[in-house]
């Protein structure tokens, strides 16, 4: 069984008034075979086949499930699995559901203490898979828009930090280090990320994508552009950056990326020829974004951060309250973080830690790239 995607009305499950009247548990399939359970648990399939079902050509249908980048799809497969799993356990069909079984479902997450935002990631999981309702995708729905009202008020999200660690932290551990030539290949690896991450409020995973070929190093600087979108980024080009060189070799990031491409240079072969950061070990595989987050979190905790609070994305908030207190101006500070909105800074990232970003950061002028 395949349902429509959103969007397609032509399907139209019972109403909110009868839904409200049915029970939270409607009667429905026994618990199918192991084969057809996972048939059934197969989100993308299941998007896929839809498409398929509506007339689409195989093409179109798989650039349409393709619409969605490879981490929200991994999200979406995920709550889907837990969905399937919590409809299995209640014979219910996940395919099919009644307004009330979506309803219950959603209010069970939250009653088991799950997060405003991971209830939403998972209505608009089912939005995104399941047929409309009255006319309505699911996660548009009025009832369903209630019940996450319900979920807000009742648990607003809390920032995640009240306030960050001092970047210069960071630089003082960095300074008392050898030189980068005498560095040992896993402690250089680890000073270029963290310096890299506050010189560029990047993500792990927009650090995991710099591309190494674009790497062009003046006597000024170096300018740098990703392989892959920035995580908001849903047009125009790849992003391009200049970091400027700062006279200090001991923490400039310029200086410390310009060793660690020479120290990896036999490193840069095969189909990842094209990534900046490998693993370690043989066979110098191009690293993930989770490798990146331990190396970065590494070094903090050598710094004396306390990493049990903070974690690797803790840079972005610690370089750009940073940046803010040393007077970069807020549009520099929001173009650098790829942030839409000032409101998104100061709500979200903007702590107390009592030009342009890196130099706020790093001390110093700017050089002309």
């Amino acid at each position: 069984m395949v349902p429509s995607v959103a969007g397609d009305v032509s399907r139209r499950p019972a109403s909110a008034s009868s839904d409200a009247r049915s029970s939270n548990r409607p009667e429905g399939p026994s618990s199918p075979p192991p084969a057809e359970r996972r048939a059934v648990t197969n989100r993308v399939e299941i998007v896929r086949n839809s498409f398929r079902n509506q007339g689409f050509s195989e093409l179109v249908s798989d650039l349409l499930v393709d619409g969605n980048r490879p981490a929200t799809i991994a999200a979406y497969n995920s709550s889907w699995n837990c969905w399937a799993d919590w409809c299995f356990r209640r014979s219910a069909d996940p395919l099919c559901p009644s307004l009330a079984v979506v309803l219950d479902y959603l209010a069970e997450l939250f009653k088991s203490g799950k997060s405003y935002s991971s209830v939403n990631s998972h209505r608009s999981m089912l939005s995104k898979t399941l047929p409309p309702f009255d006319g309505h995708l699911v996660g548009c729905h009025p009832l369903v828009k209630r019940l996450l009202r319900a979920c807000y008020n009742l648990n607003p999200p809390q920032a995640k930090y009240s306030a960050t660690w001092d970047t210069d932290v960071i630089l003082s551990f960095i300074s008392g280090l050898e030189d980068n030539q005498s560095l040992s290949l896993a402690l250089l690896t680890q000073k270029t990320v963290i310096l890299l991450a506050l010189a560029t409020l990047f993500r792990v995973s927009e650090l995991a994508s710099i591309d190494a070929s674009s790497l062009s190093f003046t006597s000024f600087g170096v300018t740098l552009s990703l392989r892959k979108p920035r995580k908001a980024q849903h047009s125009g080009p790849l992003q391009s950056v200049s970091i400027p060189s700062f006279s200090d070799p001991m923490r400039c990031p310029v200086a410390a990326l310009q060793s660690y491409v020479e120290r990896t240079k036999s490193h840069r072969v095969g189909a990842g020829a094209n990534a900046l950061f490998f693993s370690l070990k043989s066979p110098f595989t191009a690293v993930t974004p989770s490798t990146i987050s331990r190396w970065i979190r590494t070094i903090m905790l050598s710094a004396g951060v306390d990493t049990s609070v903070f974690g690797a994305h803790s840079t972005r908030g610690a370089a750009a309250s940073r940046a803010s207190v040393a007077g970069a101006h807020v549009d520099s500070i929001l173009r650098s973080g790829h942030w839409a909105r000032a409101s998104t800074f100061f709500r979200f990232y903007k702590r107390s830690v009592d030009t342009s970003v890196a130099s706020a950061i790093f001390g110093e002028h700017d050089h002309p790239l």
